[in-house]
């Protein structure tokens, strides 16, 4: 577009919309010099999010002198280089940009004054997602004892996330930004240390995928944090058992993370740290444990506010002591953790358990043995139930279920929603699926085997049919029981229900009058 202008002589003005408040591009080879001219005419633009633009390889701040020349032709043909591939943000957007968003842009980096960046005093949210380069230039120079050198970011971020860390932040010691409310680091595997002390006003701290952490302080500071979501390291576990042994030998209170956390998603918990790291967390509600290899076995006797609990690809996790406290415990996801089935068969006989499960809500398993156990009686109140091999084996061996699988199925008379998610070789639904008669949805996933619906059909109460990635043959039966009642929705598409006069016709006839009548109702829709 900027060679048209240049051909027209038209000015760029003429091409942009003055009262713009978002600007997106994805996957675009608009160069840096022509979304200059477009920008510089917005004044009031919230919203700027850039993805993929490998055009634009620097980024700068415009000056208050600069702000009427740049819209000028002249300007736009008098160019470097580098001005053509340089993103200069106008001046005036200080005092308006809310939001940016620069993701998968791998040469840009940052050539403005050193502190720059910080003028933009209404940036509440900033993301930088695989652009190591910027993110060294903004946020990567250190002092002289170590610290971030946190001026070149506005002091009123709220909102901070940062993937791909460069390979020179080893710490990351922000100060400053006293209205941080949400973090995220990911993949810095350079990064050692992490001190959080004056982020008094953090409520959600994110740190996962490959960040060799060693050092995390200034917890015990955060009394407005409640969600977190960690993925540990034999370098912090060891220094965190070294931490909890000196508090020991002192007679301290030991604790790791602050009570007033709400969530904890944790990847890789080990058994000298759990028991520690969760005997605070009275005020949890949610918890989520993720690939821990190592872990055996989860102390919850402490946490009596969980309502959420997930395990996932836990290999030796073989019991989990204090469920019975969880009074309050409404959802339960358990998957590719195989020592857990052998510990649902005996946790139902504790003292209690029976209240737990008749709380239960929520149930994702990928062992379909689990609903005949005897506990599964007492889940009077299920009302979700999803079957999910998330890549495991249990998944993948179920084919059908069991008659007395299938018994225990119709025990579940509460049930509103079934989900199979991921089950390779399932290749039969439930036979007697009409008989949960407080069946809403069915979603179907990701299960290639399935070639039809039940014989003996669905629930009257049925009112959503969703399936994604699965068999043509299961497409077409889903299609055949579209009604206005009952919505089917095939691969996100929206199926439009067969009159009456189409239902005489052969199947092999249906899919041609499915698509005859949905375009004729669309020249309806649109009065052709």
């Amino acid at each position: 577009m900027s060679e048209i202008a240049q051909e027209n002589s038209t000015p760029a003005c003429s091409l942009v919309l003055p009262s713009l408040k978002s600007v997106n591009i994805k996957s675009c080879g608009v160069t840096g010099r022509w979304l200059t001219q477009m920008v510089s005419h917005s004044k009031s633009l919230e919203n700027l999010q850039l993805r993929n633009c490998p055009q634009i390889k620097f980024l700068s701040i415009g000056q208050p002198r600069e702000a009427e020349g740049t819209s000028s032709l002249a300007y736009a043909v008098m160019t470097s280089a580098q001005d053509e591939q340089e993103l200069k943000l106008p001046y005036n957007l200080v005092c308006s940009l809310k939001k940016l968003w620069i993701k998968e842009s791998w040469d840009l980096e940052f050539c403005g004054g050193k502190r720059d960046f910080a003028g933009f005093t209404s940036l509440t949210e900033l993301v930088l997602q695989g652009c190591p380069k910027l993110v060294s230039s903004l946020v990567g120079e250190t002092k002289d004892d170590g610290a971030m050198e946190v001026g070149l970011l506005p002091p009123s971020l709220e909102d901070l996330s940062i993937t791909s860390l460069p390979e020179n932040l080893h710490s990351f010691t922000p100060q400053g930004l006293l209205h941080l409310k949400k973090l995220s680091l990911r993949d810095g595997p350079c990064l050692k240390s992490v001190q959080l002390h004056s982020c008094t006003a953090l409520k959600q701290l994110e740190i996962t995928g490959r960040v060799g952490l060693a050092v995390l302080e200034g917890f015990q500071f955060l009394s407005s944090l409640r969600s977190l979501a960690m993925e540990m390291n034999p370098e912090l576990s060891c220094a965190w058992v070294v931490e909890l042994q000196e508090q020991e030998q002192c007679s301290n209170q030991i604790q790791l993370l602050p009570p007033s956390l709400e969530e904890l998603y944790i990847w890789n918990l080990t058994d000298r740290v759990q028991s520690h790291l969760l005997s605070c967390l009275s005020a949890m509600a949610s918890l989520a444990i993720q690939k821990s290899p190592e872990l055996t076995s989860l102390q919850l006797g402490c946490c009596t506010a969980v309502k959420e609990l997930e395990i996932g690809d836990c290999d030796l996790l073989a019991s989990i002591e204090g469920l019975q406290f969880c009074v309050n415990l409404t959802s339960l996801k358990v998957f590719n953790s195989p020592g857990l089935v052998s510990w649902l068969k005996l946790v139902s006989q504790q003292q209690g358990a029976s209240e737990i499960w008749s709380g239960l809500e929520t149930l994702e398993i990928d062992d379909a043995s689990v609903i005949s156990m005897p506990f599964c009686k007492q889940l009077t109140s299920l009302t979700h139930l999803e079957f999910s091999s998330r890549g495991g084996k249990q998944g993948e061996s179920l084919v059908s279920l069991t008659e007395e699988q299938e018994r225990a199925l119709q025990l579940l008379t509460s049930l509103q929603e079934l989900r199979l998610c991921m089950c390779p070789n399932l290749s039969l639904l439930p036979a007697n699926l009409h008989s949960l008669t407080s069946l809403e949805t069915l979603s179907i996933m990701h299960c290639t085997c399935i070639r039809s619906l039940p014989d003996m059909g669905l629930p009257p109460s049925l009112r959503y049919l969703q399936i994604s990635n699965c068999s043509e043959e299961l497409g077409m039966h889903c299609r055949i029981v579209a009604t206005e009642k009952l919505r089917v929705m095939i691969d996100c598409q929206c199926v439009i229900h067969l009159s009456e006069d189409c239902c005489h016709l052969p199947p092999e006839m249906l899919y041609i009058s499915y698509t005859h009548l949905a375009f004729h109702k669309l020249l309806q829709l649109h009065g052709g």
